[in-house]
Order: structure tokens, then C-alpha cells, then sequence
């Protein structure tokens, strides 16, 4: 591994444990982040949680200033709602795109998932992997962390973990971009979702 891959590998590090520290609760907004702190828990210098930062100031969970230091965002509801409808047409693009790409190998991975009843999440990872599209899948999961980051999962909504997303998932198996798509229209907004053909 290269001194670069080592420091993209910190950043990703840091990136990830201030996401999950935020998404559970452990950082609230309002917030200040100390670097050191989060230095010392990924094992690196600040150079790479201060990347780290930048990166989540981008997406709008963290507010950083200049000379101040970063703080965990505050939002209010008018902003939630947004990012919610923006967060149900990415995945939609999403499961219309792997529908369309989805390979044999990657529909049965989705069939097992299925079958075993495996976590929203990780049937959300296999969706988007089946898109074959980096650039839209990290879109689509930075906006859902943004999202996320207002605090645990139940106090974010259902429409986050709302059943339905079978649904999504009979469609993309089946190869049908417009049902998939629709499917996860009905499952990000609580609708029923559309019967297949």
C-alpha cells in the first residue's frame, strides 16, 4: 500500500466512525468534533479526519469554519423533507439501473438475500452494486448518511425501513427497469407497491 492509499484509507476511516457516531446518536447536533479525539481512535494523524470533515461539511452533516472547527449540522424538518424526496428518486434511478445491468451472478446474490431475510441494508449494498455505477451509488448513499444523521433510524422514519423493498428487488431480478423503479417510488414513499406482471 502507497503513502497515498494509506491516507485515502485513514480519511475513509475517519469519514465512516464520524457517520456512524453521528447516525447513532453518539454526536448530536451541535456538536463539536475534536480531531484529535477522532485521530486517536483511527490510529492516524489530523490530516486524514480533517479530510474526513471536509468531505461530510460537503454533504451538509458536519458545518465547518475556518479557525472554529467543525460542529455536527442542525437541520429542520423543510430540509429533511428534501432530502428525502431527493434520496427516493436516486434509489429509484438505482434500481431502474440494475435492473437493466444486473448480472446472473448478482441476481442470485439478491435471490439468497431474499431468502434469508437479510437486512435492508444489505440488499440496499447488492441494488446498488448491480447499477455497475460508483458516481451514483456514492451520491446515493452519501445523501442516505446525510439523511441518517439527524439521528438513529427511528426517530429518521419508516420510509427508511419500511417493508417493500421485495418488491424492488422481484423487479430487478426479473430484468424490469420500469417496475423497479416504481417499486422503489412505492417503498421510499409508503405507497403499495405495484404488482408485477
Amino acid at each position: 500500500m502507497t503513502v497515498a492509499e494509506d491516507k485515502l484509507s485513514k480519511a475513509l476511516q475517519a469519514r465512516q466512525l464520524l457517520m456512524s457516531d453521528i447516525c447513532v446518536g453518539r454526536l448530536r447536533p451541535g456538536d463539536r468534533i475534536i480531531e484529535e479525539d477522532i485521530a486517536a481512535r483511527v490510529g492516524c494523524s489530523r490530516t486524514p479526519v480533517r479530510e474526513a470533515i471536509h468531505h461530510l461539511d460537503a454533504i451538509g452533516m458536519l458545518l465547518f469554519k475556518p479557525r472554529h472547527g467543525a460542529v455536527v449540522a442542525k437541520r429542520d424538518q423543510k430540509a429533511e423533507t428534501y432530502l428525502r424526496d431527493a434520496l427516493a428518486e436516486l434509489e429509484s434511478v438505482c434500481a431502474a439501473l440494475a435492473a437493466r445491468r444486473v448480472t446472473a451472478e448478482q441476481r442470485g446474490q439478491l435471490g439468497r438475500l431474499m431468502k434469508t431475510g437479510a437486512p435492508e441494508g444489505d440488499l440496499l449494498d447488492a441494488l446498488h452494486t448491480a447499477t455497475g455505477n460508483p458516481v451514483l451509488v456514492d451520491l446515493t448513499q452519501d445523501l442516505r448518511a446525510r439523511l441518517l444523521s439527524n439521528g438513529p433510524p427511528e426517530t429518521v422514519g419508516a420510509s427508511l425501513h419500511s417493508p417493500g423493498l421485495g418488491h424492488v428487488v422481484e423487479a430487478v431480478i426479473s430484468g424490469d427497469a420500469a417496475a423497479a423503479r416504481a417499486a422503489m417510488q412505492a417503498h421510499m414513499h409508503h405507497d403499495d407497491p405495484p404488482q408485477l406482471p
